[in-house]
Parts: structure tokens; sequence; C-alpha cells
């Protein structure tokens, strides 16, 4: 009966032990890395642009508004990236007569928050920057291309804020 009260001690110690552990490690994973303050491509006019709303965090990213456009499309980056891993696709996208938004998620780039989550932390986000590219491109067709978190984050707007494409 002792050797079993003792085993039992000694698996809720590594149990608890394994979930201090965890926790550690699951900190770590999405904590944010210092913020950024990233410069516009010199090759790409872009507006900068930042979302401020009081009970979510603020949201900083860039505008290419083409003239005489065929719809605007929503790039999003993937977790630990920025909008910079954007510029080139969002040129391609640019000079196939597309406006391009391009926006750091929270707890990435010159955003604010203080986490990296794994996209469904970014889904307001995702519904905030989609409802800002339909107030700035009024009566266009609106795409949303994400990577990875991006994509995710995308996925979890869908029912609050749809893309055309």
């Amino acid at each position: 009966m002792k050797l079993c009260f003792s085993l039992a001690i000694v698996l809720v110690g590594l149990g608890v032990a394994g979930g201090v552990f965890d926790w550690h490690i699951g900190t770590i994973l999405v904590a944010r890395q210092p913020r950024q303050a990233l410069a516009a491509p010199g090759d790409f006019s872009v507006e900068r642009v930042v979302l401020d709303q009081a009970d979510a965090p603020e949201l900083v990213g860039w505008v290419a508004d083409r003239k005489g456009s065929c719809g605007a499309i929503v790039l999003l980056h993937g977790r630990g990236a920025n909008r910079l891993a954007l510029v080139q696709r969002a040129k391609l996208l640019f000079d196939a007569g597309y406006s391009v938004v391009l926006f750091d998620l929270s707890g990435h780039g010159e955003s604010g928050g203080a986490v990296q989550g794994f996209g469904y932390s970014e889904g307001p986000d995702a519904a905030r920057i989609i409802t800002f590219a339909r107030q700035r491109f009024p009566g266009q067709k609106l795409g949303a291309i994400g990577s990875s978190l991006g994509a995710a984050a995308l996925v979890f707007a869908a029912r609050q804020a749809p893309a055309d494409a």
C-alpha cells in the first residue's frame, strides 16, 4: 500500500512538472518579437495606414491604390513574419491591375498585440482589415490571400467579413 501511495505521489509530481514545462514552452512560442519599424519599399508606392480601435490591437499596414483597378486584394502574412514578406506578391498583383492591401497581424511587425497566435486570435484582425478594404474600395470585388497564419486568420474571419474570392 505504501508503494502505491509513493508511486501516486511521483506520478502526480511528474504530471505537475510536465505541465509547468509545457506552459513555459507555450509561453515562449506565442511571445511576440519586439515591434519593428518597417520602411516602405522604394520601388513600390504605398500609403501607410493605421487601424486603431479601442478594444483591439492597433493594426499597421500599407495600401497600394491602383486607379481603375479591376478589384482589390488583401494579403496577410505567415506566423513570425510581417507585411514585407508580401511585397513581391503585392507588386505582381498591382502590375496585373489590382489595388493591394497589406497589413501586419497583431503581435507582428509594427502592429500592436502581445502574442503571436496561430490564427484564431488573428481572425478579428482579418475581419477588420477586410472591412477596411471594403470601405476603401467601395463597389469593387475583394479578394484575400493568406499565407499560413494569414490563411487561418482569413478562415476564422470568413463568417464576420467574407471576401469575394
